[in-house]
């Protein structure tokens, strides 16, 4: 059939249609791009925001960049292809190609430019959601396609250093919240104790004003008591450490039973 042209039923050229104006070939890659931006696009959306944030604290420290940081530049990216594969068959400026067309991508497929610092950066948001696109190297210009793939693999790969600093991180967090939770344990019951034993030294001293002031009874009775804020003292250094518990968020009042305790205890060591 002859795409170029069509008569009608009088003679008459019609315009050609689309599709006459495309060649077969031209048609099929057509559709083959539309269809690749869409999955793309799929991707890039449906990326939750959790996998988001753990990438790019990931992505942070892998490359150095500071928290207030939001751009990542070529010279960075290129250092950390270089230090994983000193093999790579890349150069600075692949890389460099790399990064302008992956602001190109993520500008085309997630319909947004989140900008960027130089003409060799790109924000280290849009770098996660292209680094995260499993067919990646469809979408960029074909003589890029390799290279891509080279700094994907460098960005995406997980060497085991980070697997052994990942198990760590979880073990000391693990650590941190049992240590608290073991302080909680022991902790409330020992402030109901002390605070009754406060409260009973206050009655003793009340009492042993008008009722048998010389009786030993009552030195007994102090002492029982200092013995408890002694042994209170003594549990919370070994608990908390005694950096904590002279310099932490409750040191004033630290130091201030630490003094009174130790009061105690010579007022009552004099006295026997």
């Amino acid at each position: 059939d002859d795409l170029t042209e069509t008569l009608s039923d009088n003679g008459d050229v019609k315009a050609p249609t689309l599709k006459q104006k495309l060649s077969l070939p031209q048609v099929a890659y057509t559709s083959a791009s539309c269809g690749s931006l869409m999955s793309a696009n799929y991707a890039i959306t449906n990326i939750s925001e959790k996998f988001k944030s753990r990438q790019r604290r990931r992505f942070r420290e892998m490359l150095n960049i500071d928290v207030s940081t939001k751009f990542v530049d070529a010279d960075a990216i290129f250092g950390l292809v270089v230090e994983r594969d000193p093999m790579a068959n890349v150069t600075f400026y692949d890389v460099k190609e790399v990064v302008k067309e992956l602001r190109e991508v993520h500008a085309t497929v997630a319909g947004e430019d989140v900008g960027y610092e130089g003409d060799d950066s790109i924000s280290l948001a849009a770098f996660v959601d292209c680094m995260s696109v499993p067919d990646l190297e469809e979408h960029v210009k074909t003589s890029l396609q390799a290279k891509t793939a080279i700094v994907r693999k460098a960005m995406m790969t997980t060497t085991v250093g980070e697997v052994i600093e990942d198990a760590t991180r979880s073990s000391i967090q693990r650590d941190i919240l049992r240590d608290t939770f073991k302080v909680a344990i022991w902790e409330a019951p020992l402030n109901a104790i002390v605070t009754l034993t406060v409260i009973a030294s206050i009655l003793f001293m009340g009492t042993s004003i008008d009722f048998y002031p010389d009786s030993i009874m009552w030195v007994f009775l102090e002492s029982m008591c200092s013995c408890i804020f002694l042994a209170e003292m003594v549990i919370k250094i070994w608990g908390w450490g005694l950096w904590p518990y002279f310099c932490g968020r409750s040191s004033w009042w630290n130091i201030l039973d630490f003094f009174i305790t130790w009061l105690s205890v010579g007022e009552i060591v004099l006295n026997i």
